[in-house]
């Protein structure tokens, strides 16, 4: 191999050699974005879960009272149709 082909092939080798850094540094570039990326993305989520959380709250609680109240109106006529049903009976019995 003579001289000037030896230079070329150093040439071409060191020319690889920084191009390959030149990778290594944009991929270490990029991993830094997406590791902020990433960050952001996990605390976004953390905050839709606290709002889900806190209206799941909200919807459970009204859930609950709703069922209170009906709760309280079945009772009422559950009493009522005691009352009647016993006032039946009792007539009945003084027919009969």
């Amino acid at each position: 191999m003579d001289e000037r082909t030896a230079e070329v092939l150093a040439e071409e080798q060191v020319s690889l050699l920084n191009s390959n850094l030149e990778t290594k540094f944009q991929l270490a570039g990029v991993d830094l974005r997406l590791s902020k990326q990433i960050a952001e993305v996990d605390l976004r989520i953390t905050e839709v879960e606290a709002r889900l959380s806190a209206r799941i709250s909200e919807v459970e609680a009204g859930l609950l009272k709703k069922l209170a109240e009906l709760e309280t109106r079945l009772l009422k006529w559950m009493v009522g149709l005691l009352v009647a049903q016993s006032g039946l009976v009792v007539t009945l019995i003084k027919v009969l």
